[in-house]
């Protein structure tokens, strides 16, 4: 029985490598994506999903999203700062 493994899948190629190179190795790929704007990234990834014939478990984070990083950077920018999104995120 293969071992099972999740990928974050963003639709990029990075993502898409690492899928492939794993299922050749023999691991059991199941695809993760987090969506965060809307869905046309939704759309490459399971497209993507499909091409490897992988699953593909979807997780909606665009309201947490929206509230803890896109109003929190609008907030301090109006404030007159110069805020740094990724920092919220790491």
């Amino acid at each position: 029985m293969a071992r099972r493994i999740a990928v974050g899948m963003s639709g990029g190629i990075d993502s898409f490598a690492a899928a492939l190179r794993l299922q050749e190795q023999g691991w059991e790929v199941v695809g993760v994506h987090l969506s965060l704007w809307g869905e046309d990234d939704l759309r490459g990834v399971e497209a993507l999903c499909r091409r490897l014939s992988i699953p593909l478990v979807v997780r909606d984070g665009r309201e947490f999203f929206r509230d803890r990083v896109v109003e929190e950077f609008v907030r301090a920018y109006r404030m007159g700062h110069t805020p740094s999104p990724c920092c919220t995120c790491n």
